[in-house]
């Protein structure tokens, strides 16, 4: 964690949380789309968290961190083996005390991804993911920057279905992120239970992790942090589905932890 005595507020570490690790969706697991099938999933994020961020902040009291984000995510299924994808973040964030107030805007996570089928039954699936990061103006989720840093990932993919009736189904994801320029690489492991106790309403509980390597250069990030996120999806027709939900972060270093509220419309055509 920065220290409280920072340079002025330009060359403040902002701790800014980004989109989820993971897609948030129903949707996205291990199960590609089947071929011309698009998906797509907006998002409006709110996180809240506390410390000491300010070098004007008195000793004993805390600032407010406050970060709005619009997270937009689509599928696309180019055939029967492969789909491609995406993620485009952008967000509002705003530290304050009562001196004064830093506000930072810009895309934390700026990516592209080809998934491919390695198998897929009536009872469970199997998928390679390799994504890439665009530089971004905000190192997404971490103790941190205005970064022009990129990343490459690859990421194993496993579901399967427990049960029919009711529709009962885990996920589990293990992925390894490589960084451009200083952050520390990272692993990453996300896990999802999906319950379907009548049609048309799902319920997810999902926990996305992530481990730096600790290979950072000098200036560059070194993170982890621990979420879980409960939500409810809401399939209002074969086309439209609403989800909201909150994450918690429970756990971490080098993070400043904090709660999401969010609320996402999706469409499928």
């Amino acid at each position: 964690m920065m220290s409280r005595r920072a340079p002025a507020p330009t060359r403040l570490i902002v701790i800014v949380l980004g989109a989820l690790l993971a897609p948030a969706s129903a949707d996205a697991a291990a199960w590609n789309r089947d071929k011309g099938d698009f998906f797509v999933l907006s998002r409006i994020d709110y996180f809240r968290a506390t410390g000491n961020f300010l070098a004007s902040t008195p000793d004993g009291e805390s600032d407010r961190f406050e970060r709005f984000e619009t997270n937009t995510y689509t599928e696309y299924g180019l055939n029967d083996r492969v789909t491609l994808g995406g993620k485009l973040v952008y967000g509002t964030t705003t530290i304050s005390n009562q001196f004064e107030s830093v506000t930072l805007n810009g895309f934390s996570e700026i990516e592209g991804f080809v998934q491919t089928k390695l198998w897929r039954n009536n009872q469970s699936a199997a998928s390679l993911r390799f994504s890439g990061a665009a530089p971004s103006r905000i190192e997404p989720g971490t103790p941190g920057i205005v970064t022009d840093g990129a990343a490459a990932e690859i990421r194993a993919l496993y579901g399967r279905n427990l049960s029919i009736e009711p529709k009962v189904y885990v996920n589990f994801e293990v992925a390894y992120r490589r960084r451009f320029g200083p952050p520390a690489d990272e692993t990453r492991f996300d896990a999802t239970i999906g319950y379907e106790p009548v049609p048309r309403l799902l319920l997810l509980l999902q926990s996305f992790n992530t481990i730096a390597l600790r290979n950072e250069e000098p200036g560059g990030t070194d993170f982890d942090v621990y979420r879980i996120q409960p939500s409810l999806v809401w399939r209002a027709s074969p086309r439209w589905s609403v989800q909201v939900g909150a994450i918690h972060d429970y756990a971490g270093r080098n993070f400043a932890r904090g709660n999401t509220v969010f609320i996402g419309l999706g469409t499928s055509f």
